[in-house]
């Protein structure tokens, strides 16, 4: 048997120059990924009722904008009354085909006292930790009877909180705005005084990581 020794081995130390340069946590890559298949796999496991929302639509070929009022209602009412969901659906009577999938963007609201509030964001317990920072959770005022489930924050409530502040400043500028439209194509679809339209999707990412590769793999709609 032949010995050969190797003439490219070479001990290098980077100790200066660490692979991670924050060994006490993972990266944000890392966490980014790591948030997004749990959150799959979450919806995937709950069979979310925002894509069984839009198959109901198109299967009763319900008006698309019946999405729309959908949508804009949770958003604007993440902790409604009991009273408040009924005087919705009796103005909104398109939407009582899928008047199902309604309540089940919501849960009953657990118990709530001053020891233990609920946070205004998210409907659950706001622990000592978050309420000890300033800025960061605040509780609810008064009593609720629903809310809101986690699939709902996630991926109903936050991201349309920019959505309609977009659409609020482009109609102050007289804009013509028509937000989630066909179906959630785009997030706001805007016509401009000569007669351009410009379908317009917002992202709101807390890695940039993330963000890039899902711009590299978005699609412009055909609107």
């Amino acid at each position: 048997m032949n010995w050969y020794e190797s003439d490219f081995s070479e001990l290098v130390d980077f100790s200066e120059e660490p692979l991670i340069e924050n060994m006490s946590r993972p990266s944000e890559e890392c966490e980014a990924w790591a948030s997004r298949y749990a959150l799959n796999l979450e919806r995937e496991q709950n069979q979310s009722y925002i894509p069984r929302l839009m198959a109901e639509i198109e299967r009763l070929s319900l008006p698309n904008s019946t999405y729309t009022i959908f949508r804009r209602f949770i958003a604007e009412n993440p902790f409604p009354s009991d009273a408040t969901i009924a005087l919705f659906r009796s103005k909104n009577p398109i939407i009582e085909p899928v008047q199902d999938l309604l309540m089940q963007a919501y849960r009953d609201a657990p118990p709530q006292s001053e020891s233990m509030p609920l946070c205004k964001t998210c409907g659950g317990y706001l622990d000592c930790a978050a309420r000890d920072i300033d800025g960061c959770c605040e509780p609810l005022e008064g009593r609720v009877d629903r809310a809101p489930i986690e699939d709902t924050v996630i991926c109903l409530i936050r991201p349309s909180l920019i959505e309609l502040r977009l659409a609020q400043t482009l109609e102050k500028l007289g804009l013509q705005v028509e937000l989630w439209t066909e179906l959630d194509k785009a997030d706001l679809r805007v016509t401009l005084p000569n007669g351009d339209i410009w379908a317009l999707d917002a992202k709101d990412w807390g890695s940039a990581t993330m963000l890039a590769r899902e711009l590299n793999q978005d699609t412009i709609p055909d609107i």
